[in-house]
């Protein structure tokens, strides 16, 4: 967030898509590691909740993640159309 203080104006929309990219690839690992951590409960886990077994309400880990990184990588896609476009992005802090 400094950095985009501190950069040119036709050099934010760059920053964003790297700035959005790179989200979006620690979600996907984040993702990647919470499919891990199910198989793992999966496999071993003891744990009930209402009659459910644990990994199940441990679900919602690989499924929030993956969807964080769907946005970022939308996110990212939406700056790289604007860029195509040649239209220029509203600056958001401006009031």
């Amino acid at each position: 967030d400094v950095i985009s203080f501190l950069v040119p104006q036709s050099m934010k929309s760059w920053l964003q898509i790297t700035t959005n990219l790179f989200s979006a690839v620690i979600a996907g690992f984040l993702t990647w590691a919470a499919y891990l951590f199910i198989l793992s409960e999966r496999q071993f886990g003891t744990g009930r909740l209402l009659e459910l077994p644990s990994w199940i309400w441990n679900l919602i880990f690989p499924v929030a993640f993956s969807l964080i990184a769907l946005r970022f990588f939308m996110a990212a896609g939406a700056t790289v159309r604007t860029i195509l476009s040649g239209t220029r992005p509203p600056d958001s802090r401006k009031s």
